[in-house]
């Protein structure tokens, strides 16, 4: 029995042998993990794999010079005492998966593991070894100490005179510091978190987690291992200022110290402008001054990731700041109106003058509230006396639209007319202040189109004679000046919409210019005999035809027998000419009236087709509809009308006024009304006290 080893399984209450294990001699030494079994006998160690069945021999020792001894290290994994002051490392596969830890010449009396480190007591020291680098960690001198032990992470060991001792470690997040101080990230972090599963993530340790692993983030940082980084610094919530604060191009003022990191210098970046705000701030998270070797793609990639995190909501503002800097200098105008505008300050502000961002600063000043200085620096743009390639003059333009302040108004359109004219005239009516008519014609006088743009528009809206007589006098002036028969078409057209002018006068001056005939002749039927003015048109070129068409259908409402005569005029002509045929067309799709309609299918030759006179007959029956909707709506109130008058008349006796006094007397008994409730009846206006009505 004393050469068997025999693992067993407890069901209920007995235990039932799952495997006996064979021994050549007395196990001296036994360790037990949960698929293998490690044990010594007087001459060698041996693991047995309680899944394959299989034993494996390690290695031969002395035990006159060794005592035999195993411990668990991690899953599967055990550290047995050797020869020479070696302590190895063991897997059930026979093969050692580390190298093992050197103690010397001492022997070794006892040892335990706590994670991560291996506690080898010998015969006059204490020696503490780290299980993940095998490096000697501390040496403590304890003489004539025989035992040692860890129960529930508390190491005791005994002395030869049966002193017991405990050994108190340094706390754990002072040995993962000091970890992380030599560059050991990932034994820090894997102490720290041992730690935890051992307090049951104790709130207060989680927050001390927390910060160790922020720590760890810039460690991993300033060593160049970005992806790390980036990955702790967002798992870990570190406030992105501790970042920006690490690079002089996106920081705001001196750098800050960190209690997280020691760098004092800024990080080189891979632009050569700068976008941090001022120098590199001290931080409460680390004690570096320097900068780091940091591109502008992972800046923004980290910094992009962090504004897309709800924890980070608090530091938007900042965030946002920092990547109008990079936005800036990438020329990503564009994404920078996309970022929350709380980021909209003086001081971004001036940083992107001094980026020659001019436009988008005069865009940002106006969103802040100060109009004034918006439009000073469009001005200045619009001058030529500063140069920004994104300046657009339609945008201060759109910007006066909301504006109340007559002066800045007024002042931006001084300059604004010499940039687009048509746009100023375009703004001016949809303006919150109103303009002088004087004023605005005063900052358009240098470009006439865009004049009489302007002032076309106004006589279509003001009876001021003065304004029609004056768009009159500019269309003569530019007539004279271009021989535009662009001009000249606007004329004619004027002529029909000007009033209140003295057309004798106008009349005259034209006379004395011979370029103006048929402009004569219009002022004649607007102010004369439109008939006889047509009959002078139509004796004249094909210029006078264009205006007789005009004059039509200007004037045919009040005078309908213009376009029968001018129709006559065409008919009497070839109508298979091409052009005739084009002209009675086009004065048909202009016109179109109920009894105009027959007349006109009577006379038109009866080869033309129907669908060459769809528009005007689809508009002489819309006219016709037109004619019986009004006829039946004027019949159907003209007998609402009657029946309201002959309810008014029902109702009038009941309207007038009753005077009740002291004498007067109800209807029904005859006794004075006196201070009783009384009714009156509607048609007779007889008084009746309510009581004697109630009967």
């Amino acid at each position: 029995m004393n050469r068997q080893i025999h693992v067993c399984e407890r069901k209920k209450d007995s235990n039932n042998v799952v495997t006996k294990i064979s021994l050549a001699s007395t196990a001296e030494t036994l360790c037990y993990s949960k698929h293998a079994l490690c044990y010594a006998t007087k001459t060698e160690y041996f693991v047995h794999d309680l899944l394959s069945g299989g034993t494996h021999a390690l290695f031969p020792y002395e035990s006159e010079v060794v005592r035999p001894l195993a411990i668990r290290v991690d899953k599967d994994e055990f550290i047995l005492s050797g020869m020479q002051g070696l302590a190895v490392f063991a897997t059930p596969d026979g093969c050692p998966p580390r190298p093992p830890l050197f103690c010397g010449s001492k022997k070794i009396m006892s040892f335990v593991f706590h994670q991560p480190f291996v506690h080898i007591l010998s015969d006059d020291s204490l020696i503490v070894f780290s299980a993940n680098d095998q490096k000697m960690k501390q040496m403590i001198e304890c003489d004539k100490s025989e035992f040692m032990c860890n129960i529930d992470g508390r190491i005791f060991f005994c002395g030869r005179r049966g002193k017991f001792c405990e050994l108190t470690p340094i706390q754990w997040m002072e040995q993962a510091e000091e970890l992380l101080a030599n560059g050991a990230v990932e034994e820090s972090l894997q102490l720290a978190e041992n730690h935890l599963q051992l307090s049951d993530y104790n709130t207060n340790d989680l927050m001390k987690f927390n910060f160790l692993k922020q720590r760890a983030a810039f460690v991993k940082l300033f060593a160049g291992e970005r992806t790390e980084a980036q990955k702790l610094l967002l798992e870990s919530e570190v406030n992105p200022r501790e970042v920006i604060n690490l690079y002089k191009e996106i920081r705001y003022g001196e750098m800050e110290k960190s209690s997280l990191h020691e760098r004092t210098e800024d990080l080189p970046f891979s632009e050569t402008e700068e976008i941090r705000y001022g120098e590199m701030e001290k931080s409460s998270l680390h004690e570096r001054t320097e900068d780091l070797p940091f591109s502008e793609t992972e800046v923004l990639e980290y910094l992009l990731e962090a504004r897309s995190r709800d924890w980070a909501s608090y530091a938007l503002t900042t965030i946002d700041k920092a990547l109008v800097k990079l936005f800036t200098l990438a020329g990503k105008h564009d994404a920078i109106k996309e970022l929350d505008s709380k980021w909209n300050d003086e001081e971004t502000r001036s940083w992107l003058l001094n980026q020659g961002s001019f436009a988008l600063v005069a865009d940002l000043t106006l969103a802040a509230g100060d109009s004034t200085r918006s439009f000073d620096l469009w001005r200045r743009l619009g001058t030529g006396e500063l140069r920004d390639k994104r300046f657009d003059h339609a945008v201060p333009l759109e910007a006066l639209k909301q504006l109340s302040n007559r002066g800045v108004v007024e002042e931006a359109l001084r300059w604004l007319s010499r940039l687009d004219p048509s746009g100023v005239v375009r703004t001016v009516d949809a303006l919150k202040v109103s303009l002088d008519f004087e004023f605005i014609c005063g900052l358009l006088k240098e470009n006439r189109s865009a004049l009489i743009e302007y002032v076309g528009k106004r006589i279509k809206d003001s009876e001021d004679p003065a304004v029609h007589q004056m768009y009159l006098e500019i269309l003569v002036d530019e007539v004279k000046i271009s021989d535009s028969q662009k001009e000249r078409k606007k004329l004619r057209r004027a002529i029909f919409d000007a009033s209140g002018i003295d057309w004798s006068e106008m009349k005259h001056t034209l006379s004395r210019d011979d370029r103006f005939p048929v402009e004569v002749l219009l002022i004649e039927a607007k102010a004369a005999d439109p008939v006889q003015a047509l009959e002078k048109l139509l004796r004249s070129d094909e210029d006078g035809l264009d205006a007789a068409e005009l004059l039509c259908s200007r004037m045919n409402k009040e005078h309908p027998e213009l376009f029968k005569k001018l129709l006559s005029y065409y008919l009497k002509k070839d109508p298979s000419d091409e052009q005739v045929r084009r002209r009675i067309l086009s004065l048909l799709k202009g016109l179109g009236g109920g009894p105009e309609a027959y007349e006109v299918l009577e006379k038109v030759p009866s080869d033309w087709k129907l669908s060459d006179l769809s528009r005007f007959l689809l508009r002489s029956a819309a006219r016709v509809e037109e004619d019986v909707l009004y006829a039946k709506l004027r019949c159907d109130l003209s007998k609402s009308v009657l029946q309201t008058l002959k309810s008014c008349e029902k109702l009038r006796g009941s309207s007038d006024f009753i005077v009740v006094d002291e004498s007067t007397l109800c209807s029904f008994c005859g006794g004075p009304v006196g201070n009783e409730t009384i009714v009156r009846h509607p048609q007779t206006n007889a008084i009746y006290h309510q009581a004697c009505d109630s009967r």
